[in-house]
């Protein structure tokens, strides 16, 4: 074959399988260092261009060349540090006289340079896990499949591949077995390595999907309860008896399940839905910290000007206009925190969800509107952060860690949030805002009213939030755990 090498190597003369696995973790260590260099400062992507050659000479295995440039570098890294273990593994074993089955199996697998393929399963907002795929699509070649046709171009414009299936958000059984059997069906062309689900109907019909379509690795996470714990009436009950006998099924077929935060864990599987071996905790979805900053005063007061907010102390909300995200307390405590300090403004931000079993019936809907400054649904979500003095999120939705909450955090601001599992991971009270009951609108006025006599202390909790948002939930952070989960079951099912 044209530009193919083959150069003979001392096979090892030592017998001991720990000594063949360290020299293995030397050489994947020796790659991995020059690779987190490159990320740090591409022009130092020769060094990591020249271990991949170094490996590739010392090893009779063709390796695809490996220019200098930073993302063909950072592909082949991995590739390398692959071949070289696995013929090291591969030499050594046919230096012992009698290799166990399993050690002959491994032995015996292929090399092959094609790069897993992840496929990512959600609803119609899997377009927010965009920047989670370009992170891993570093080391995979990953696939987002959802529910809204028109994201397509979304994914184009940020070179990330894209498929569409058609599943109602609904309780409503042939739909779903129509869904499910569109998933098969792509499962099958994609033939993906790691098939991920995400929100509550695509983390059951995904991962059943994925079983029939013999995927190897199979994850879902629940990021929260959501409104089938949230909804306590009979609507609520009846999706209940449909979705957790399913949710338990697919979670013992599933190789791992994952959540956002600890509570949510140790609710699933104290109800029994999820085997505790199999449960792991990811904090949050991740947020670009370089991103959401706090904006430059001349910006904020151009953006105040444009929204006729000058002078004005702006508590923002940014959610789904429905009963359990607390949108109703909002509203309550504005009309509190008016009359009691008429410079507090409340500005809220989403879209009415009519299709949800937990929305709000029209007379609901226009006390909101007479109460607080109903934007509507937005795309410029940093820019209405960054004209909010305080941020609250009065959410009693089971959710995981909220996006917004997150956001909010990055960009430097007080907190005010429900004392719920997924915000309590995010507000620690006194700290970088305030925890209040549930329901409690009276609670967020009065933390509300102390935010905004005190600039001071605005100021030091939403410090302590930025700091926060950096150190834990940083979006770099939240990849290299998920890229860890995906490269610990590859190789336990020994899929390359």
């Amino acid at each position: 074959m044209s530009g193919e090498r083959t150069r003979s190597r001392r096979r090892p003369n030592a017998t001991s399988y720990d000594l063949f696995a360290h020299e293995v973790a030397r050489a994947r260590e020796d790659v991995s260092e020059a690779a987190r260099e490159t990320l740090i400062d591409p022009s130092k992507a020769d060094r990591l261009g020249g271990r991949c050659r170094s490996l590739s000479q010392s090893t009779p295995i063709f390796l695809p060349n490996c220019s200098h440039d930073r993302p063909s570098a950072l592909q082949t890294h991995a590739l390398a540090a692959t071949a070289y273990s696995k013929m090291i593994v591969r030499e050594s074993l046919s230096s012992q006289p009698d290799p166990s089955p399993a050690q002959a199996a491994a032995a015996s697998l292929p090399v092959s340079f094609r790069r897993p393929t992840v496929c990512l399963v959600g609803g119609p907002d899997v377009d927010s896990r965009q920047t989670l795929m370009k992170r891993l699509s570093r080391e995979f070649d990953v696939c987002a499949l959802g529910t809204e046709p028109a994201l397509t171009d979304s994914f184009a414009k940020n070179g990330l591949r894209y498929r569409s299936y058609r599943m109602s958000r609904r309780v409503t059984p042939v739909r779903d077995l129509y869904a499910l059997w569109q998933l098969v069906r792509i499962f099958r062309v994609e033939r993906p390595a790691v098939v991920h689900t995400f929100d509550t109907k695509p983390a059951v019909w995904g991962r059943l999907a994925a079983k029939f379509a013999r995927v190897p690795v199979v994850i879902g996470t629940l990021p929260g309860l959501g409104s089938l714990y949230a909804t306590p009436d009979w609507r609520g009950r009846l999706a209940r008896l449909a979705y957790q006998p399913l949710q338990m099924l697919v979670c013992r077929w599933a190789d791992l399940t994952t959540f956002q935060n600890e509570d949510d864990a140790r609710e699933f599987v104290r109800r029994g839905v999820v085997p505790s071996s199999r449960a792991v905790v990811i904090s949050g979805s991740g947020v670009r910290t370089d991103v959401f900053t706090p904006m430059d005063s001349a910006d904020a007061a151009r953006r105040r000007s444009e929204l006729g907010l000058e002078g004005k102390i702006v508590v923002a909300m940014i959610s789904r206009i429905l009963r359990s995200k607390g949108v109703l307390d909002f509203a309550s405590a504005s009309r509190t925190a008016r009359a009691a300090n008429p410079v507090v403004h409340f500005l809220l931000v989403g879209q009415e969800d009519a299709e949800s079993m937990d929305a709000l019936t029209a007379a609901e809907l226009e006390d909101v509107r007479d109460s607080v400054s109903w934007l509507g649904p937005r795309d410029d979500v940093r820019d209405i952060l960054g004209v909010a003095d305080i941020f609250v999120f009065p959410s009693f939705y089971r959710e995981g860690v909220p996006r917004v909450l997150l956001e909010a955090a990055s960009m430097g601001l007080p907190l005010v949030a429900a004392d719920v599992p997924g915000s309590r991971d995010v507000v620690k009270d006194g700290v970088n805002g305030f925890l209040v009951g549930p329901r409690d609108p009276d609670a967020i006025a009065d933390a509300v009213l102390r935010l905004a006599a005190a600039p001071e202390l605005r100021r030091r909790l939403g410090e302590k939030s930025r700091e926060l948002a950096v150190a834990r939930f940083d979006l770099s952070v939240v990849a290299e755990r998920t890229q860890s989960v995906y490269r610990d079951l590859l190789a336990a099912k020994r899929v390359v």
